[in-house]
This record gives C-alpha cells, sequence and structure tokens, in this order.
C-alpha cells in the first residue's frame, strides 16, 4: 500500500474502556462551537436540519467495522470528479470518526469543502473554507498518517474530541482532491481497515480513468 516514506504507523493499543462513549453534553458543546466557527456557513443536510437529530445521531454513533465486505463505495459510475469526490466521502461516513474532502487547484491555497464528524455531515460554502496548512502532495500509492489531535488543530478543529491514539490518514487518489480520514478503532483492525479505504478510494476514482 505505501511506500517506505509513508508507512503506517501504530502505537501501543489501548484498552476497550479508554475513552468510553462522550456525554450529550459534551456533543452539544461540541456542536455549538462548530456553529459558531462556521458561523452562516454551517448547513447540515436537508434531512438532517435538526439539532436534537444530529445531535442524537452523535451521540449514538459506533464505528462501522465492516469496511472489507464493500465490495465498491460508488456503484454507478456516471458520475462526474466533483460528485464522484463528494459522494465517496459520503459513502466512508459511517466507517470513521471523522472524514474531510480538500480541494486544491494548481497554485492556489487548498480548500476544505466537506467535513463529517461522528455520522453528520457539514456540507460548507461552494468555495470552501480556506486551510490554514497546504498538504503535502502525494501519489495514489501512498498514505500518509499523522496524530489525528495535530491534524484537526491545523484545522481549527481541535474541539472536536477524538481518541488519544487516534490516527489521520491522507489518501490522494488526484492531485486536486484530498481524503484526511481520521480513524480510532482498535489498532489491531486499524491498518487492515485504512487499507480497504484506500483502494475503495482509489478504485473510485480509476472508474472515471482519472481524466474527468
Amino acid at each position: 500500500m505505501p511506500n517506505s516514506n509513508s508507512k503506517l504507523r501504530f502505537n501501543k493499543q489501548k484498552s476497550s474502556d479508554a475513552w468510553p462513549p462522550p456525554r450529550l453534553k459534551t456533543l452539544f458543546n461540541q456542536f455549538q462551537q462548530l456553529e459558531e466557527k462556521l458561523g452562516s456557513w454551517l448547513e447540515l443536510e436537508s434531512n438532517q436540519n435538526d439539532n436534537s437529530y444530529a445531535l442524537q445521531t452523535m451521540h449514538q454513533f459506533v464505528v462501522d467495522q465492516g469496511l472489507s465486505l464493500v465490495r465498491e463505495l460508488i456503484p454507478d459510475n456516471n458520475y462526474n470528479r466533483e460528485e464522484t469526490s463528494v459522494l465517496v466521502l459520503e459513502n466512508l461516513r459511517p466507517f470513521f470518526t471523522a472524514g474531510f474532502l480538500v480541494n486544491s487547484k494548481f497554485n492556489s491555497q487548498p480548500k476544505l469543502n466537506k467535513l463529517f464528524y461522528r455520522g453528520v455531515s457539514f456540507p460548507l460554502p461552494d468555495k470552501g473554507l480556506p486551510c490554514a496548512k497546504a498538504l503535502p502532495e502525494i501519489n495514489p500509492l501512498e498514505v500518509k498518517v499523522m496524530e489525528a489531535r495535530k491534524c484537526l488543530g491545523q484545522f481549527h478543529l481541535d474541539f472536536l474530541k477524538v481518541d488519544l491514539d487516534s490516527q489521520a490518514f491522507l489518501i490522494q487518489p488526484l492531485s486536486q482532491i484530498s481524503y484526511i480520514l481520521i480513524s480510532e478503532i482498535p489498532q489491531l483492525w486499524r491498518e487492515e481497515h485504512v487499507k480497504h479505504a484506500y483502494r475503495l478510494i482509489n478504485n473510485s476514482f480509476d472508474k472515471l480513468d482519472r481524466k474527468d
């Protein structure tokens, strides 16, 4: 999967009860901070426009570890590159604690265009939100890994709570499209879980012949 320069690194496995599910009050505070951080730009999806529903979803969220059972993220290939990039992230939502879609054009600042957190998607403005730091450019055969909390800090989203040993994985199927996926599933299964995501993401763009 990755080359030697992007080898997945895993820390000591945590105990199963190291991070109990967040309390509703904690989730509510995080939800409020998202609203304050993004201001009028924050718009929940049409089927998630009720705050109580979103909070309930976040509170009950449990990561689905069955990604290996998914054969395709986008069975229908009648989508253009932009549509595909969004659908890929949406279809990964049950399998990761948080995920980001970052788009960048040549000689321009990368933009955060879409994010999800604990099962809830937060569509952003069409122009996206500028990233505080440029992402490294990697080829589709690589996966970059970093501490999840450090990654969230670079997006000024460090108020979002994740497990202490969770990791953020950068996957870049095209030079202008990047995915950052945060995983906190037990480390025993984490590497294989990310490998399946890597394969499914790249397969989704291979269907476009990387030309669209």
